[in-house]
């Protein structure tokens, strides 16, 4: 996963969020589908 974000390591996406690794408009929409998700999965 930490290649495919051209990370050296995993350890380097520790504390990360959607909007410190991902463009804005994708993270807004990767964070609105987990507040979805996770809505849906505490109900």
């Amino acid at each position: 996963m930490a290649l495919s974000l051209n990370r050296k390591s995993e350890q380097s996406l520790l504390g990360k969020t959607e909007f410190d690794i991902h463009d804005k408009e994708h993270a807004q929409q990767a964070f609105k589908d987990e507040k979805q998700i996770m809505a849906q999965v505490t109900q």
